[in-house]
């Protein structure tokens, strides 16, 4: 048995072979793969990033397990959600792509667009394989399922992919955050996890996933994000206004920058969970180079270029 999928493809058709994770085999539909162009126009991007196409088949293995992430779910009465869904998720998440079984078009969670607003780590089938082997066996222990409740945030980080708007995208971001303190935290009182502030939230999760070999790191350093989300929380829109933040002379560019900075670093940190190493994956954006010079300097001096240039 077998079930057509949406979105499953990667830029370039000869990128995706046929691969297998736990029983389920991957395949293209080599007539629904992107055609390799010798030039591509903003008309083909828009049209490859919104359009849905079924472009790919999963082989079902005899006998399926139920979800994870999703225990105890049911697609209808008395048919559970099954690992396939989370094998699915995890795709998604890695590819930045809303990868769906066709029949999910008959669900009102049916995604309105094929790509999703996160990066593209793995590049091709043999790289997606890699990363799904590690995280398939990170996620079946009992201990990540305790500590992670089954995958809270793997969920939530991909329901925030699909929001259109920047601004509620980051709120729904700065939430994972905070949930991901609280499940290494979980000892601590809530009234006293509540005083913890969100610059020691990220100081903390950054240290322990992100950045190798960091010991401490200023509590100023990284407050651009604590100032977008007060901003944001309090009044609603940015730029940010409070006179005692040094980012309050930042315009509308210069935050837009930082917001996308902190959903790169939201899918790195999601995916560390996962035993995928993202954040060395997204050089192309310079993240690894963005964040050092967050911690050593408090900003990011290219930002301050693309918004004095009007960039």
């Amino acid at each position: 048995m077998s079930r057509l999928l949406y979105n499953l493809n990667f830029f370039r058709a000869e990128d995706f072979q046929l691969f297998t994770i736990d029983g389920y085999t991957f395949s293209p539909i080599a007539e629904k793969q992107p055609l390799k162009r010798l030039s591509y126009d903003s008309n083909y991007f828009l049209k490859y990033n919104r359009d849905m196409q079924v472009n790919a088949r999963v082989s079902l293995p005899r006998r399926q397990k139920n979800s994870i992430f999703q225990k105890g779910s049911e697609y209808a009465q008395d048919r559970k959600i099954k690992f396939l869904d989370d094998i699915l998720v995890i795709i998604s998440i890695c590819i930045g792509r809303n990868v769906v079984p066709k029949f999910y078009e008959k669900r009102r969670d049916f995604p309105l667009c094929s790509s999703k607003h996160c990066e593209t780590i793995s590049k091709n089938s043999d790289e997606l394989k890699t990363h799904l082997e590690a995280a398939t066996q990170e996620i079946r222990g009992d201990a990540w399922k305790i500590k992670f409740d089954n995958g809270f945030h793997i969920r939530a980080f991909y329901n925030a992919s699909n929001i259109f708007v920047t601004e509620p995208r980051f709120l729904a971001d700065v939430t994972i955050w905070e949930y991901l303190y609280y499940c290494n935290h979980r000892e601590i009182e809530f009234d006293k996890l509540n005083r913890i502030s969100l610059n020691t939230k990220i100081n903390y999760l950054v240290k322990q996933y992100l950045i190798d070999n960091c010991s401490s790191i200023p509590e100023e350093r990284l407050r651009i994000f604590s100032d977008l989300r007060n901003q944001l929380s309090h009044f609603g829109k940015l730029p940010i206004e409070n006179p005692k933040s040094p980012f309050q002379s930042i315009g509308w560019l210069g935050c837009k920058k930082y917001l996308e900075l902190f959903k790169r670093l939201t899918q790195a940190l999601v995916l560390k969970t996962l035993k995928i190493d993202a954040i060395q994956q997204m050089s192309t954006f310079s993240l690894l180079y963005f964040l050092e010079e967050l911690i050593q300097a408090g900003k990011v001096t290219f930002f301050d270029h693309l918004e004095q240039s009007n960039i």
